[in-house]
């Protein structure tokens, strides 16, 4: 294994440099947010040390895009350090512009940048506003040019990013060779869906020195592969498609492979997540997912397992769930005598869950308590809502023309949930934001049938 020593260390920006076994030198700029620890490490340090990569490790103590009049002595020195070999430079963000910015000086073969920027100046691009505490007047020309570029130019960014895809596009415009390769779902860091010490070994194995095509090709699809198995894009692809595409990410909840994987716990924990998950899968009419999907959440609950064949429908929601549109849960407050909404499946203390009777066919909403019901009733001309007992009937029904439907009242009035998880009776008329989910319990037979 090779050593890693400091070549340079100046005001402004640190050379560190690992001897490795490789014929190509990889040099890598650091990203943003690094400063502090621009003396010790540096952009791929532990799988470059790890893989035996000869890498130069270029870090800034500053905020400053690489933009210093320290450049001049570190391409000098990176160019001694490479003379006769192949150069491969590769960053992340700041890193990634300066990647691209100096690939040309330095005689790069290959550059891969992760969501770069070709420039933050104000006057050559409108960024957004906090952008500003990091430009400088010595700035002014910083925006990368045709001449600035070397080498055949990887460009990586997920387009969903606003910023990051209108920045990728007018990089690449400014290289005279470039090739973008969306990564969806990776977000600004795009390193996090892309790193490890095995992905980054089978990038670099991409690279073939003789054949531009050939390395476009595989880099492509092997940066794609590698995205679609990383846990940290599979969560991003959770969170970003769970109202859109609830069963495309109810499929990728309930496999085996997520729920083994690190942060699965995270995922599962978030009520908010998974209580949005399963209203738009009643919303889609996916009922039998959406019963499924809330008896593993039980099942997690209670013993930390997310499975579907633990049969763990809690007695006291044998009257199902009612969720609303945020993705929280129904419940009756006995003591200020009204309803209010909170986690799913979290029953607040001195609370009860709130789900659906039906009483001469209508459904009407009830509280379920130790295995009691009781309809809710509202007096008229009062914010109190009391549990109907003896012969009183509820007045609180639910709408059963449409699902997700709406709750309301006997003489008018639709339930609301503010995204507080404040709940009244004021709405003359139904929004979406105002709809409910009812879920009905699962029954064994129906989970095996499903």
């Amino acid at each position: 294994m090779g050593f890693t020593e400091i070549l340079y260390n100046g005001n402004d920006t640190v050379v560190h440099f690992h001897a490795g076994a490789e014929d190509f030198v990889i040099i890598t700029f650091m990203g943003l947010y690094h400063e502090e620890d621009a003396e010790d490490t540096y952009f791929l340090k532990p799988i470059a040390e790890k893989l035996n990569y000869t890498c130069i490790g270029i870090t800034t103590k500053k905020q400053n895009w690489y933009v210093s009049s320290e450049m001049e002595e570190v391409i000098s020195i990176c160019r001694s350090m490479t003379e006769g070999k192949k150069v491969i430079t590769f960053g992340p963000s700041m890193g990634g512009y300066a990647a691209i910015k100096y690939s040309n000086r330095l005689n790069a073969d290959y550059v891969l940048a992760l969501a770069p920027k070709f420039s933050i100046y104000h006057e050559d691009c409108s960024l957004p506003e906090h952008y500003t505490q990091y430009i400088k007047e010595y700035m002014k020309d910083m925006a990368i040019k045709p001449e600035d570029t070397k080498g055949e130019i990887y460009i990586c960014y997920d387009p969903s990013e606003e910023v990051d895809n209108f920045q990728a596009y007018e990089t690449s415009r400014r290289c005279k060779s470039s090739v973008l390769i969306p990564v969806f779902y990776a977000g600004h860091i795009v390193i996090d869906s892309l790193i490890g010490v095995q992905s980054i070994k089978t990038i670099m194995e991409c690279f073939d020195f003789q054949d531009n095509k050939k390395t476009t090709e595989k880099l492509t699809r092997r940066i794609n592969n590698i995205r679609r198995k990383n846990n940290n894009n599979i969560i991003n692809k959770i969170y970003r498609e769970g109202r859109s595409k609830p069963s495309l990410i109810y499929n990728i909840l309930m496999s085996d492979k997520f729920s083994n994987k690190k942060r699965s716990s995270d995922v599962y924990n978030d009520l908010g997540l998974m209580g949005g998950v399963c209203f738009e899968l009643a919303n889609r009419n996916e009922i039998i997912k959406a019963q499924i999907l809330i008896n593993s959440m039980n099942s997690f609950l209670i013993r930390n397992i997310f499975s579907c064949s633990d049969f763990l429908w809690w007695s006291h929601l044998d009257k199902g769930v009612l969720i609303t549109t945020h993705g929280s849960q129904i419940y009756y407050d006995p003591k200020t005598r009204s309803l209010c909404a909170a986690s799913l499946l979290r029953t607040p203390e001195g609370m009860m869950p709130v789900g659906i009777d039906y009483d001469d066919g209508m459904p009407c909403l009830c509280a379920q308590s130790n295995g009691r019901i009781f309809s809710l009733y509202k007096e008229p001309e009062s914010a109190l809502i009391h549990l109907s007992v003896g012969e009183k009937k509820g007045n609180i029904f639910f709408s059963p023309d449409r699902n997700p439907s709406f709750c309301f009242l006997e003489e008018g009035g639709y339930l609301r949930c503010w995204p507080e998880n404040i709940i009244d009776f004021e709405a003359q008329e139904v929004n979406d934001w105002e709809k409910i989910a009812f879920i009905p319990p699962l029954r064994d037979n129906r989970i095996r049938g499903s």
